[in-house]
């Protein structure tokens, strides 16, 4: 009875394998994703890890800055303001170059989550371009007459 109950319990206690990439994958995937100019805050990397991976930011948040400490350690990542895990982050120099393969690698998914926004404000722009030239059509008429 015991060796059946022993079994058991070793079978249940198997650890269940991560839905998501590492913290460290996530977080650099988030920062050349973003591609912001001064760098990424560690509240816009940990927004789009949440949102995009599927994980709880409270439970990864711990992870996140411990990555980003040892990142700038060891000049993967470069702190462009702030001390600490606070503050904004970019990449380092030769991970630019590996990201921008990965970035190319990715599936079309992650840019097109992107381009609604740049799609939106062009058509925006083309139609304020229209109405200046119909405008300037109405002028012209007018002092012809």
């Amino acid at each position: 009875m015991n060796l059946k109950m022993k079994t058991a319990v070793n079978n249940k206690t198997t650890s269940s394998v991560a839905k998501h990439p590492k913290v460290s994958e996530m977080v650099l995937l988030a920062i050349a994703i973003l591609n912001e100019r001064n760098g990424s805050s560690l509240q816009a990397i940990k927004k789009y890890i949440s949102t995009s991976f599927n994980v709880e930011e409270k439970k990864i948040s711990a992870y996140i800055k411990k990555y980003l400490l040892m990142a700038v350690a060891s000049g993967t990542l470069i702190q462009t303001k702030g001390k600490g895990a606070a503050g904004s982050f970019r990449l380092g120099g030769c991970m630019k170059y590996k990201m921008s393969e990965l970035l190319a690698e990715l599936p079309n998914k992650t840019k097109t989550a992107a381009s609604p926004c740049d799609t939106h404000r062009d058509t925006k722009s083309e139609k304020g371009s229209k109405k200046i030239k119909k405008a300037k059509t109405a002028l012209s008429s007018t002092r012809a007459v």
